[in-house]
């Protein structure tokens, strides 16, 4: 017995949701593609960094840290490798309470927040490319 319904009977239903109402396989799918749609726009900031990182070189952040006259150094690297360390330690400490969040308040309730978050991130990297990075 397949969540209280036939498998492959009319309808193809999956499992019921909390209410006791069953899901359609077509609703499990749209949940399936829509959260896969959100990590690859929502993560890729985060991973990709590396492909990020030398645009922001050649846009100038961190260049204070290099002598005059070049804009490619070590310590340069190293800023941003550290921007890159604290991007990925603060993914995994928001991991917890995010988990949190979505038993207590719902995946769309969470969704919508983080995706909320995720633009007003995205915003600021844009008003960010207006100014001068290191004043």
């Amino acid at each position: 017995n397949f969540g209280g319904h036939e498998p492959g009977g009319a309808g193809a239903m999956a499992f019921d949701d909390r209410d006791g109402h069953p899901i359609s396989i077509f609703r499990g799918y749209f949940t399936v593609v829509a959260v896969l749609l959100c990590l690859f726009v929502g993560s890729g900031t985060v991973y990709g960094y590396n492909a990020l990182r030398p645009t922001l070189i050649r846009d100038g952040a961190y260049a204070d840290r290099c002598p005059a006259g070049t804009y490619d150094c070590p310590e340069q690297r190293l800023a941003l490798n550290y921007v890159e360390t604290v991007c990925f330690f603060v993914i995994d400490i928001v991991a917890l309470p995010c988990g949190l969040l979505v038993d207590y308040l719902g995946l769309r309730a969470v969704g919508i927040m983080l995706g909320i978050m995720n633009g007003v991130g995205y915003i600021f990297m844009v008003a960010a490319s207006y100014t001068k990075m290191g004043a």
